[in-house]
């Protein structure tokens, strides 16, 4: 079983921008202001910069909005559509907008609507090939929108643990290895944990101080961890391992996270 969550780290307010001029009530909606009418995104890289002030809300923005699990106010709000032409992963981010931005990624129809994804600002989503995602985004600060500057990259961070790893026979220390896949030239660090049943104990270990990092290429990049325990060593078997990857972007660090079983082998 392999489990999966993502974290972004804001190093700067990069969403919103204070003082923000006061526009005209009689703003029009623009194109993309409801679902039905999302703006298509055919290829990425994708940029896009409009006016929200005259975008409106209503039942199908509330339905996203619940498939998140969130409960802020909604304003203003507008659509992407984004078929995935392979198995893949995206960086999407508001950063530059005036105000406040809150991003849904979903897939399906009103009224049957799965959250994929849902971040403030900045986040990474991994898309399947062929698949649809409809991108809504709307001001939850409070206010009614401005000018929503919207950016669409790949690859996003994706980080994997492989299946086997192995363990000392001498020291009990185990390696978990996998790969990475991060933007060309962003920073990043790697660490990793493991746990082993042993009886009616659980085993700990982690990477301690000594993470690792890899050079992204936009493409896997493997990387490897030593994982350490305080008392008592890892033996074959099964254990569960997981790796986290934070990646520096401008203005954020995008993280991901994943656990999955693994099959600890004898090495030497």
């Amino acid at each position: 079983m392999v489990m999966r969550r993502r974290l972004v780290l804001m190093l700067a307010v990069a969403t919103c921008t204070a003082g923000a001029a006061a526009v005209p009530a009689s703003a029009q909606p623009p194109a993309n202001d409801t679902f039905e009418h999302a703006t298509r995104v055919s290829s990425v890289p994708f940029s896009d910069t409009v006016d929200t002030t005259g975008a409106t809300t209503d039942a199908t923005d509330a339905e996203a909005r619940a498939a998140c699990g969130i409960s802020v106010p909604l304003a203003a709000t507008v659509w992407y559509a984004y078929t995935a032409s392979t198995d893949s992963s995206l960086i999407i981010s508001t950063i530059g907008s005036t105000y406040s931005t809150g991003v849904a990624v979903v897939t399906g129809t009103p009224g049957h609507l799965s959250a994929v994804d849902c971040f403030a600002g900045l986040g990474s989503v991994t898309v399947t090939g062929g698949q649809t995602y409809r991108i809504g985004v709307a001001d939850i600060g409070g206010g009614s929108g401005g000018t929503l500057r919207l950016a669409i990259s790949s690859p996003g961070v994706v980080i994997a643990v492989d299946r086997f790893a192995s363990v000392d026979r001498a020291t009990s220390v185990a390696t978990i290895t996998g790969t990475l896949i991060c933007p060309i030239g962003s920073q990043n660090t790697i660490s990793g944990e493991m746990t082993q049943r042993r009886g009616h104990s659980t085993l700990f270990g982690s990477s301690l101080a000594s993470p690792t990092s890899v050079t992204c290429t936009g493409t896997p990049v493997s990387w490897s961890l030593a994982i350490f325990t305080l008392g008592g060593g890892f033996r074959p078997g099964p254990a569960s391992a997981a790796g986290t990857a934070e990646v520096a972007l401008p203005f954020a660090i995008v993280g991901d996270f994943v656990n999955r079983t693994v099959i600890l082998r004898p090495g030497h």
